[in-house]
């Protein structure tokens, strides 16, 4: 893991479990369609990053169930 990642996961999660906090981000970063990009400057920008969230997740759940 890279030192300056390593810093910032410490420095937001803290040090305990860094190496399932590594996996984890690994893990979402390669499904493209869980990760959500905002400039957190921004109010405006932050709410409709968080509905746009959901709605990912919505359909995702939803896609999920169409298989079964």
């Amino acid at each position: 893991m890279p030192d300056k990642l390593r810093r910032a996961i410490e420095k937001t999660l803290g040090s305990e479990n860094l190496e399932k906090h590594w996996r984890a981000l690994r893990e979402c970063v390669y499904d493209r369609e869980l990760v959500t990009v905002f400039d957190y400057h921004s109010t405006l920008e932050i709410d409709v990053a968080i509905l746009k969230g959901l709605l990912k997740g919505v359909l995702l759940v939803h896609s999920m169930h169409c298989f079964y």
